[in-house]
């Protein structure tokens, strides 16, 4: 956020933009697990993923973690996502497999899952 200041009103004030800017500090030490988008048509992965689970889309795009957000539907168990298109305008299950949908962009590297039955 910090790198992109200027596009967050709240970084104006700079206690603000430096309490973030050491927020992320200790982000910078930590590597967060995702899998990567070439193992999401894996079926031991698929079966993994449950309904409800929220995803984020990691992204190899600099100063970025993640592109974009969703909830998990599985279709006759195939996962598809349920996320705020930009395209539709509108909250949507996308027609497309989480597979397919996260392969379509090559920018895309994969998901991170948060569990949300457990």
């Amino acid at each position: 956020m910090t790198t992109n200041r200027e596009k967050y009103p709240a970084l104006t004030d700079d206690s603000e933009f430096k309490r973030m800017k050491e927020v992320e500090m200790g982000y910078r030490s930590h590597r967060f697990p995702y899998i990567k988008r070439e193992k999401l048509a894996l079926k031991e992965v698929i079966n993994a993923l449950q309904d409800g689970d929220v995803i984020a889309i990691t992204t190899k795009i600099k100063n970025l973690d993640v592109t974009h957000m969703g909830i998990i539907v599985k279709e006759n168990g195939i996962p598809h996502l349920l996320h705020a298109s930009s395209a539709a305008g509108k909250v949507i299950l996308d027609p497309l497999p989480l597979y397919d949908y996260v392969r379509r962009n090559n920018s895309n590297t994969g998901i991170r899952v948060i569990h949300l039955n457990e």
